[in-house]
């Protein structure tokens, strides 16, 4: 529960105002925080997100998943590790959300 509460604490003073009043969702065991503004987290945050259960963007963005050079799936982003570059690079493409497979199921 402490980790959950950080992780809403983190991501609070980033929703957008139309958000602000029902900010969470729940879809197939996984948890949404929407209406987040991916400009202005900081690449600390996303860290410390990731290691607190919660990731940037939905789970069916393209931009989350890494492909090897002949097209086939690769695994996803590490973003608990992931570098300001990459970070500054998919940001814009992603779902304006975070989600948690971990706090998601009912």
């Amino acid at each position: 529960m402490e980790d959950l509460i950080k992780a809403l604490n983190i991501l609070w003073p980033y929703l957008s105002e139309y958000n602000s009043k029902w900010p969470t969702h729940c879809e197939h065991d996984i948890l949404y925080v929407c209406g987040i503004d991916m400009d202005k987290i900081s690449l600390e945050e996303v860290h410390e997100l990731s290691k607190l259960g919660f990731l940037p963007g939905s789970d069916e963005d393209p931009e989350i998943c890494i492909y090897n050079e002949e097209g086939e799936y690769d695994g996803s982003v590490d973003f608990e590790n992931i570098s300001q570059k990459d970070w500054d690079d998919i940001k814009d493409n992603l779902t304006n959300c975070f989600r948690s497979y971990k706090y998601g199921s009912c």
